[in-house]
């Protein structure tokens, strides 16, 4: 799945992000 909010976002910040928003 590809990084929807923050693309600018290293892989770890987006790992981060995306268990939060799922």
């Amino acid at each position: 799945m590809p990084e929807r909010r923050e693309t600018a976002e290293p892989s770890a910040g987006t790992g981060t992000n995306r268990s939060l928003n799922d």
